[in-house]
């Protein structure tokens, strides 16, 4: 199980420098430098939007769960 998970990382991680490599082709030739910038800002402004939501969710979790146990302990 491991090793398939590393496996499927890997094809992850390869195929998404192989996309920003063909992304950054075809901006250069479109738009230049401004263009390759703006494209990663936009790619960084997602990231942090959905690491911000990941990390709500997962508090979120967290705080039912203990409220869970508190109720297991209190009946």
């Amino acid at each position: 199980m491991k090793k398939k998970i590393t496996l499927i990382l890997f094809a992850v991680i390869a195929a998404a420098v192989l996309l920003m490599g063909i992304m950054e082709k075809i901006l250069s030739e479109i738009g230049g430098t401004p263009a390759i910038i703006i494209a990663y800002s936009v790619i960084a402004v997602i990231l942090i939007i959905l690491y911000i939501k990941a990390k709500k969710a997962s508090e979120a979790e967290s705080e039912k769960r203990m409220e869970e146990q508190k109720k297991g302990r209190d009946e």
